[in-house]
């Protein structure tokens, strides 16, 4: 195996680790937990909110991916795009920051949460 060749299966073997972060620490175990508890008002509306807007981000992703689909397959540019989706799944991480534990917070974070996973789903239409 060339040297180039082991660089790119380590950079995609990277990328997949690295993009685990977001449904494992987002949105099922910690940031999911700290936005029931301390953001919502109580545990059952965050709960209810944050399922909903998990739901909102999956119709839209259901609705984009044969689109986004279409162009990863034909138009090509695979890595510039992925690139791009990347990006906004990184930069909504990070304004996670912002979600300050006050119920006033709560639609900023939904929002930002909802941009995050459309990001890395549309993504792994490219990664894929």
């Amino acid at each position: 195996m060339t040297q180039k060749r082991k660089l790119i299966i380590f950079s995609w073997c990277m990328y997949d680790w690295a993009n685990s972060c977001i449904p494992t620490v987002i949105t099922t175990f910690v940031f999911a937990t700290y936005f029931t508890s301390k953001i919502a008002p109580t545990t059952i509306m965050g709960t209810s909110a944050w399922g909903n807007a998990h739901a909102l981000a999956g119709i839209i992703i259901a609705i984009a991916s044969p689109a986004i689909g279409a162009i990863a397959d034909y138009g090509g540019h695979r890595k510039n795009w992925l690139a791009v989706t990347t990006l906004i799944a990184v930069i909504s991480s990070a304004l996670l920051w912002f979600a300050y534990p006050t119920p006033s917070s709560m639609n900023y974070t939904l929002g930002v949460v909802i941009l995050a996973t459309i990001g890395l789903e549309v993504g792994m239409v490219f990664y894929n």
